[in-house]
C-alpha cells in the first residue's frame, strides 16, 4: 500500500505477520525532522493507550532506521467496510456490525487527559475480519488536545467525505463530536450503501 504520507509493507516481527508503516524523513531539514518525529509518535502513543480496547488495531513496536521511521502494527483484515457492504449482508448483520463499531468508539471516548479523537473514521479505516468483527485502523491523524494538527500534505491523504468540517480547519479545537459526525455517516452508509450528502470541506481557506 502506498500513500502520499507514508507507505505500508508486510513485515515479520517476533514470528508474527504485521504491518510496517514507513514514514520517509530524508527530505526534511534537521529541525523539521525533529518536529516530524515528535508528531509521528502520536500514533504509537495512542495505540499503546488503547491496547485493551476491542476493535482497535494493536500496536507492536516502532523503530527509526536512518531516514525512515517505522511503526509496526497488527496486520489488518483486507476486507474494508465498503467491500463488506457491497457483499449485501442482511439488515440484522449490518446492525450487529454497527453496534460493535459504536462500542469501540464509545470505549475510545472514555479516555481523557488527554482525550483521543481519531479524526479519520471512514469505510477504508474500518476492516472486517472472517468472524464479522470490525477493526478500526490508521490512527496517524489522531489528535490529542495538546498536540498540533498534522500538516496539510498529511491531511490530503485521507477521505474527507466522512470527516467533520472542523477537522480540516487549521487551528480548530476538536471535540468528540468530530468522530460522532463520522460515525453518523458510517451508520447511514452501512444501512443504505450511499452517503446522505457529500461533505468535502476545503483544505485551504480562501483569502
Amino acid at each position: 500500500m502506498t500513500l502520499t504520507y507514508y507507505r505500508v509493507f508486510k513485515a515479520q516481527l517476533f514470528n508474527e505477520q504485521v504491518w510496517a508503516k514507513c514514514y520517509c524523513l530524508d527530505h526534511l531539514s534537521p529541525l523539521e525532522r525533529e518536529a516530524q518525529l515528535k508528531s509521528l509518535g502520536r500514533e504509537a502513543l495512542v495505540l499503546k493507550r488503547l491496547g485493551r480496547v476491542n476493535g482497535v488495531q494493536r500496536y507492536q513496536d516502532k523503530e527509526l532506521v536512518d531516514d525512515k521511521y517505522y511503526i509496526f502494527v497488527e496486520k489488518a483484515p483486507k476486507l474494508t467496510l465498503i467491500a463488506w457492504v457491497q457483499s449485501n449482508p442482511c439488515r440484522q448483520e449490518r446492525l450487529k456490525l454497527l453496534v460493535k463499531i459504536a462500542q469501540t468508539i464509545e470505549q475510545i471516548q472514555k479516555f481523557d487527559d488527554p482525550v483521543i479523537i481519531h479524526r479519520a473514521i471512514n469505510p477504508s479505516n474500518i476492516r472486517i475480519d472472517a468472524d464479522g468483527d470490525p477493526m478500526l485502523i490508521n490512527f496517524e491523524l489522531c489528535q490529542h488536545e495538546m498536540v498540533a494538527t498534522l500538516p496539510l500534505n498529511a491531511r490530503r491523504t485521507f477521505e474527507q467525505n466522512y470527516q467533520a468540517p472542523e477537522v480540516n480547519r487549521p487551528g480548530s479545537s476538536l471535540t468528540y463530536a468530530a468522530d460522532i459526525f463520522s460515525l453518523g455517516l458510517i451508520i447511514y452508509f452501512t444501512l443504505t450503501a450511499k452517503l446522505p450528502f457529500v461533505c468535502n470541506p476545503p483544505i485551504f481557506n480562501r483569502g
